[in-house]
């Protein structure tokens, strides 16, 4: 299972070492510490145990909110599992099964806060390909869980000469190695209370924080082995054309202004103090 329809995210910038304490830390790789900690806890690689997932999301402190959702996931190979999600807003059953795929969805938008978090649950790492093209170190993650080292990456954003930096920041916990957290303009979630399932150490309780004093806890509450597969749940009669499956990308703002029907000028309001000229970078999801 990965994020379906959504491109790899690329990375490009300047490295900044940031944590671990002690000036003579050992040195790796960013991506071979990146592969490192998804290869100890995603659970949908090629071989790995099948296995049965159920989630609970709800923004915390909050019972009544329509930040929530109940998830389940069927998983017996990268060609053959069965996902659904329930949600207020937005609900979907999708069926991958060989080269065939069922989707049913009911709401026309599946909001970015719960694709990250569903994402995050099996594959926490979900650009670690594009890694492979930056040569960054950083310090080798070591000592307790309470430790942690991280990589800071920024790139440049606009269209000249408006533009301005996005930083995305990586952090993977020292007794492990394994994610702690990954914070993006298009992809954040923080990863607590490992436990270990067969060879993999899965997050238990993941964050997200998809806007200022709203904070959403995904709790996985079960993850068992599939042992008892049972073939009508994964059975596509009717498969869904490609065309109807939702999709995400990515796309540029040369691209995006491209799309724009008109360009209508902006009433501002008036300025009552504060800088009245500056640069603002903002991710649309």
């Amino acid at each position: 299972m990965a994020m379906r329809g959504s491109k790899g995210l690329l990375v490009l910038g300047i490295l900044f070492a940031i944590a671990v304490p002690g000036a003579l830390a050992q040195q790796t790789s960013f991506s071979e510490a990146a592969s490192r900690a998804v290869a100890e806890s995603k659970l949908t690689t090629t071989g790995s145990t099948p296995f049965h997932l159920k989630a609970k999301i709800a923004e915390k402190d909050s019972p009544d909110s329509d930040f929530k959702a109940d998830v389940e996931v069927f998983w017996v190979s990268p060609a053959k599992w069965r996902r659904t999600i329930e949600s207020p807003d937005f609900s979907q059953t999708l069926i991958v099964n060989g080269d065939k795929v069922s989707e049913r969805d009911t709401g026309d938008y599946y909001p970015f806060w719960l694709h990250e978090l569903v994402t995050a649950m099996v594959d926490p790492l979900p650009m670690v390909e594009s890694f492979k093209q930056t040569k960054a170190q950083i310090n080798k993650p070591s000592g307790s869980g309470q430790s942690a080292s991280c990589a800071r990456f920024q790139s440049k954003v606009g269209i000249p000469p408006v533009q301005n930096s996005a930083f995305y920041v990586f952090c993977f916990e020292g007794d492990h190695g394994l994610l702690d957290s990954v914070v993006t303009p298009q992809y954040s979630v923080i990863f607590k209370d490992y436990k270990r399932f067969k060879d993999k150490r899965v997050a238990r309780l993941l964050v997200s924080y998809p806007e200022p004093g709203t904070t959403i806890e995904a709790a996985v509450t079960e993850v068992s082995e599939l042992t008892n597969v049972d073939e009508s749940q994964f059975a596509i009669a009717q498969p869904t054309p490609k065309e109807k499956q939702l999709q995400s990308v990515m796309i540029s703002e040369t691209e995006l202004r491209g799309m724009a029907l008109g360009h209508p000028e902006i009433a501002w309001p008036s300025v009552r103090s504060g800088n009245t000229t500056g640069v603002l970078a903002c991710t649309s999801r």
